[in-house]
């Protein structure tokens, strides 16, 4: 029974962690979306090497071609998660 109730328990930890997390990390994405906001200024207080995720259509502006873009359709809208290349590329 006791080691039962440790299962459930961590169980719900961990499904809230991992919730939390998926939350945490579509936070660009919810930024870009907004309206009137200044979308390059997002991007200054990220470091070089960052998994971000975005919109689609920033993909040839900020994510490295070395590594793997994952692109995910939600109920809202679509996003793409990718490593930073550390600024805005000019021309995509």
């Amino acid at each position: 029974m006791k080691r039962s109730l440790k299962i459930i328990l961590f169980s719900a930890i961990l499904l809230t962690s991992v919730n939390t997390y998926a939350d945490m990390s579509y936070w660009l994405a919810h930024k870009m979306v907004k309206k009137g906001v200044d979308i390059p200024s997002l991007f200054k207080s990220i470091p070089e090497g960052s998994i971000v995720t975005v919109l689609p259509k920033w993909i040839p502006k900020v994510c490295d071609f070395k590594y793997e873009i994952a692109q995910f359709e939600s109920s809202i809208y679509s996003v793409a998660s990718c490593v930073y290349i550390g600024k805005i590329r000019s021309k995509s």
